[in-house]
């Protein structure tokens, strides 16, 4: 089996046991509303400053989010930009953000094949941003092979 079905296939595996426990393993009594704020309080301490910074309403603005997993950061990019790009490489993960968010229109799902952001053209996004996600790349080259197709997208 190749290293991004078996990421594929160990991700689908977790979601199912407890998607929010391997999110986000800090804490273990996780209900809905707490794990969407700690995205929101992760969205205000890395990503807020860095769009201070720029000066950017991103309310016209494209992003893409490598490794949306259920959605803990997506509800709250969604809040704020024109239009979320939410990819992670598990379907089961997918479908539970989507359960837990059925109102969110501007995010678009996708499902990504653990190499590359194939379905996305190049400048199609004006930010990218990716949380806790590189670190569990089977192999460096799938890592360092996502981070060039956030620069291309």
């Amino acid at each position: 089996m190749n290293l991004a079905k078996a990421m594929q296939r160990d991700w689908d595996e977790r979601a199912r046991a407890d998607a929010f426990h391997y999110i986000a393993s800090w804490r273990k009594d996780w209900d809905t509303e707490a794990f969407f704020q700690s995205g929101e309080t992760d969205f205000l301490r890395l990503t807020d400053p860095v769009l201070a910074r720029r000066g950017w309403d991103t309310r016209d603005k494209v992003m893409l989010e490598l490794g949306c997993g259920a959605g803990r950061m997506t509800r709250s990019f969604a809040l704020r930009f024109q239009h979320v790009y939410a990819v992670d490489i598990s379907g089961e993960m997918l479908r539970r953000a989507q359960t837990l968010l059925p109102g969110v229109r501007n995010v678009e799902w996708l499902q990504g094949n653990g190499k590359d952001l194939a379905p996305l053209k190049d400048n199609s996004a004006d930010f990218a941003f990716s949380y806790i996600v590189l670190q569990h790349m089977p192999a460096p080259e799938l890592a360092f092979g996502y981070l060039i197709e956030m620069l291309r997208v």
